[in-house]
């Protein structure tokens, strides 16, 4: 499964980072949600997480941890292009994703 993940580890770090630092964080956890990827329940818990942005940034990328196993590389692709993330090559990547369709 190493080869066909949505992101690697080192990548999944750098994504923590940027989503801490991004003023789109609110807006990802929201995708997530109408994409299916969340609870509302966890959707809410996220959003008024009193938390520094960075703990944030990484549940958010423990959520992808636990998603991408479930065959939802492509939705959760499309959220980090919708929020500026990753560019539409991205989104057609292997690395990025195995199950996008073109």
């Amino acid at each position: 499964m190493e080869g066909d993940t949505f992101l690697h580890k080192r990548d999944l770090d750098f994504i923590a980072q940027e989503l801490a630092s991004s003023d789109v964080i609110d807006n990802v956890i929201y995708d997530f949600y109408e994409h299916g990827l969340i609870s509302e329940r966890c959707m809410r818990n996220l959003l008024t997480l009193e938390s520094t942005l960075i703990n944030k940034g990484r549940k958010i990328v423990t959520l992808i941890l636990g998603e991408r196993t479930r065959n939802n590389q492509g939705k959760i692709a499309e959220v980090f292009y919708k929020n500026g993330f990753i560019s539409v090559a991205d989104m057609f990547d292997p690395q990025f994703t195995s199950n996008m369709s073109t």
